[in-house]
């Protein structure tokens, strides 16, 4: 996906579809996390990245996805 990410930008580029020198990338939950990982993966391409509610703390996640599964709804 993050290759994706990177083929569209530059491709976009490249039709002159987008301003090289103003692309942001913007995305939530786990795009906001691709967005972060896109702006390490080619930090030339971008310009900022807006993570909503992306994932970060991925060693918080599986230590804390014991609370998410199979577990009943209290009402």
């Amino acid at each position: 996906m993050q290759d994706d990410i990177t083929v569209a930008t530059k491709w976009l580029i490249e039709k002159n579809i987008a301003d090289p020198n103003r692309i942001c990338i913007v995305a939530a939950v786990y795009g906001g996390y691709a967005a972060a990982m896109a702006t390490v993966k080619s930090p030339d391409l971008f310009q900022c990245a807006i993570s909503f509610a992306g994932v970060m703390d991925l060693e918080r996640l599986v230590n804390k996805s014991r609370h998410f599964l199979n577990k009943k709804l209290v009402r």
